[in-house]
């Protein structure tokens, strides 16, 4: 039931040389309480630090950093049954790499009221958020500024969350970020949500996997908004929703490096529910929408290949006995060289279908493929639109 009430800043490690110290906050009402101004710093510079606050035990400060200058590594807080309180929260601050915070069990609370960024300019951080523990922000970010690569968050067990007031970002202008929803964790957002937002982000990837695991937006959901191959993957029973717009490959007006960004949904009892339009391969090309061996998709109204530039290539794939894709409104297969393939048993439900590419070297198809195969149009179905220049083949 101690308490320390510190009066400026708190630095744990603050050179190079300082390596492998520690402190332990524990037991119910032990605290260590810093001003409303200040910053806690473990391991500014130093190597192998670390901090446990448990079972009761309390930590507050204005900023927490874990993992500061380049030469800040393997730094570490573990929160088990302890609560911390920030505005912001930092791991792997300043070039700092392979710095860490575990939150584990029901108990566990981080509260950054302000930011929480994993990999601010550092490499390889990671954050796991496992057995019921909970983090929750205003606005979250994996791999912040250019050089933030291959930093992880985990949430995984039943009732572990990451709750995000506004933005969630993976991959700002970082690489190879990596977000992980399993076993039935949860993660929300409730604003702009971009997974490669600038076009130097590249190759970051959110897979939510397992019975119960969830990503809820209640915004715009972006896969690959400016960046380039970035990856959205839903897997063997989990759910993702967005309550407004999703793009795969760009948003409308952009100008950007948003290629070969792609979403699989796949398996049983998958589902990505988008409640508003989906859009894919808006001034980008080479985007893919795979929906596979018994997933669902949901949207309003889908359309591929809507920007003016010639980009080609972008890929609807729906295929498997018990794959569902329904869609309020319309599918509109626009561009150059664009496709929609439904093979090997799926259904599919749209209000009209449109094949309306813009180049007759380049044409958009359609191809309906393989038994029980089935597409239900509840109105027109188009191939050539006034000058335009599409393919059903059934």
């Amino acid at each position: 039931g101690g308490k320390a009430i510190v009066s400026n800043d708190f630095y744990l490690a603050i050179d190079s040389a300082s390596s492998n110290n520690s402190i332990s906050i524990t037991g119910s009402g032990s605290s260590l309480i810093l001003p409303a101004n200040s910053e806690f710093s473990l391991g500014f510079a130093g190597s192998g630090n670390s901090v446990v606050v448990s079972n009761g035990g309390g930590l507050a400060a204005r900023q927490v950093t874990v993992g500061g200058a380049e030469t800040a590594q393997r730094n570490s807080l573990l929160v088990c049954g302890g609560v911390v309180t920030t505005r912001y929260t930092y791991v792997g601050d300043e070039g700092g790499w392979s710095n860490s915070i575990l939150l584990t069990g029901a108990n566990s609370i981080l509260y950054a009221t302000n930011t929480f960024a994993c990999g601010v300019s550092g490499r390889a951080s990671r954050v796991e958020i496992l057995n019921g523990a909970r983090l929750l922000d205003g606005w979250g970010r994996i791999g912040w500024e250019t050089g933030a690569d291959s930093n992880t968050v985990i949430v995984s067990g039943a009732g572990s969350t990451w709750s995000n007031s506004y933005d969630l970002c993976v991959g700002l202008r970082g690489s190879y970020n990596t977000m992980i929803v399993s076993n039935g964790g949860t993660v929300w957002s409730g604003g702009w949500t971009p997974v490669g937002q600038e076009s130097d982000s590249v190759g970051n990837t959110v897979i939510v996997t397992g019975p119960g695991s969830s990503w809820i937006t209640t915004n715009i959901f972006l896969i690959g908004e400016r960046g380039l191959s970035n990856r959205l993957e839903i897997r063997d029973g989990a759910y993702v929703s967005n309550a407004w717009y999703a793009y795969i490959g760009d948003s409308p007006g952009e100008s950007s490096n948003a290629h070969g960004n792609s979403v699989l949904v796949t398996g049983p009892n998958s589902r990505w529910v988008c409640h508003s339009m989906l859009r894919m391969g808006d001034d980008s090309g080479w985007n893919r929408l795979e929906v596979r061996d018994g997933a669902f998709l949901s949207a309003s109204n889908v359309y591929l290949g809507m920007g003016s530039s010639s980009w080609t290539c972008n890929v609807i794939d729906v295929s498997g006995p018990g794959t569902i894709w329904t869609n309020t409104g319309m599918v509109d297969i626009d561009g150059h060289d664009n496709s929609c393939t439904v093979s090997n048993g799926p259904t599919v439900y749209s209000a009209e279908l449109r094949a309306s590419g813009e180049d007759s070297n380049t044409p958009v198809r359609i191809v309906l493929d393989g038994t029980n195969t089935q597409w239900f149009c509840a109105g027109r179905v188009v191939a050539g639109l006034s000058t335009s220049y599409g393919f059903i083949t059934v």
